[in-house]
Protein backbone atom coordinates (compact mmCIF):
# COMPACT_ATOMS: atom_id res chain seq x y z
CA UNK A 1 0.00 0.00 0.00
CA UNK A 2 2.87 2.49 0.80
CA UNK A 3 4.42 2.06 -2.62
CA UNK A 4 1.24 2.82 -4.41
CA UNK A 5 0.24 6.24 -1.64
CA UNK A 6 4.11 7.30 -2.03
CA UNK A 7 4.01 7.15 -5.92
CA UNK A 8 1.41 9.85 -6.12
CA UNK A 9 2.08 12.11 -3.68
CA UNK A 10 4.36 15.04 -4.66
CA UNK A 11 7.62 15.79 -2.54
CA UNK A 12 6.34 17.24 0.14
CA UNK A 13 2.66 15.64 -0.48
CA UNK A 14 0.93 14.68 2.99
CA UNK A 15 -1.53 11.87 3.67
CA UNK A 16 -3.21 11.01 6.95
CA UNK A 17 -4.26 7.51 7.88
CA UNK A 18 -7.38 6.45 10.62
CA UNK A 19 -6.63 3.07 11.94
CA UNK A 20 -7.89 1.06 14.75
CA UNK A 21 -7.01 -2.79 15.47
CA UNK A 22 -7.88 -4.02 19.15
CA UNK A 23 -7.41 -7.42 20.30
CA UNK A 24 -10.51 -8.51 19.21
CA UNK A 25 -9.73 -7.86 15.97
CA UNK A 26 -6.17 -9.43 15.07
CA UNK A 27 -5.71 -12.93 14.06
CA UNK A 28 -2.92 -15.19 15.47
CA UNK A 29 -0.28 -13.55 12.51
CA UNK A 30 -0.84 -9.90 14.17
CA UNK A 31 -1.41 -7.57 17.13
CA UNK A 32 -3.27 -4.66 18.54
CA UNK A 33 -2.04 -1.24 17.63
CA UNK A 34 -0.40 0.74 20.00
CA UNK A 35 2.31 3.41 20.35
CA UNK A 36 4.90 0.55 20.69
CA UNK A 37 3.78 -1.11 17.46
CA UNK A 38 2.98 1.46 15.64
CA UNK A 39 6.79 3.37 16.26
CA UNK A 40 8.25 0.06 14.75
CA UNK A 41 6.30 1.13 11.32
CA UNK A 42 8.84 3.94 11.09
CA UNK A 43 11.29 2.56 8.93
CA UNK A 44 9.23 0.84 6.46
CA UNK A 45 7.57 4.31 5.73
CA UNK A 46 11.03 5.44 5.57
CA UNK A 47 12.14 2.99 2.78
CA UNK A 48 9.08 4.47 0.75
CA UNK A 49 10.43 8.43 1.27
CA UNK A 50 7.71 9.11 3.72
CA UNK A 51 8.17 10.92 7.00
CA UNK A 52 5.63 9.38 9.67
CA UNK A 53 4.92 11.59 11.81
CA UNK A 54 5.01 10.58 15.87
CA UNK A 55 1.06 8.79 15.63
CA UNK A 56 -1.31 10.00 18.53
CA UNK A 57 -4.57 8.51 19.34
CA UNK A 58 -7.42 9.77 17.18
CA UNK A 59 -9.75 12.18 19.01
CA UNK A 60 -13.87 11.55 18.44
CA UNK A 61 -13.50 14.98 16.16
CA UNK A 62 -11.12 13.51 13.81
CA UNK A 63 -13.06 10.49 13.17
CA UNK A 64 -16.51 12.05 12.88
CA UNK A 65 -14.87 14.34 10.12
CA UNK A 66 -14.19 11.02 8.00
CA UNK A 67 -17.82 10.56 8.15
CA UNK A 68 -17.60 6.74 7.67
CA UNK A 69 -20.55 4.89 9.05
CA UNK A 70 -18.30 1.64 9.82
CA UNK A 71 -16.28 4.20 12.31
CA UNK A 72 -19.51 5.55 13.60
CA UNK A 73 -20.41 2.10 14.05
CA UNK A 74 -17.39 1.00 16.14
CA UNK A 75 -17.17 3.56 18.16
CA UNK A 76 -13.49 4.74 16.94
CA UNK A 77 -12.23 7.60 18.47
CA UNK A 78 -14.53 7.12 21.31
CA UNK A 79 -15.41 3.48 22.98
CA UNK A 80 -12.96 2.37 20.51
CA UNK A 81 -9.00 3.83 20.41
CA UNK A 82 -7.93 4.59 17.09
CA UNK A 83 -4.61 6.01 15.70
CA UNK A 84 -4.30 9.01 13.69
CA UNK A 85 -0.89 8.87 11.53
CA UNK A 86 0.20 11.86 9.32
CA UNK A 87 3.13 11.01 6.82
CA UNK A 88 5.21 13.23 4.26
CA UNK A 89 6.58 12.38 1.06
CA UNK A 90 10.49 13.71 1.09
Amino acid sequence: MLDGVARVLRPGGRFELLVSVTDRDHGADSAPLDSDALAKLRPVYVEHGLDLAPPRLATAAQVAATRSTWGKRLGAGTTRPAWYLRARKR
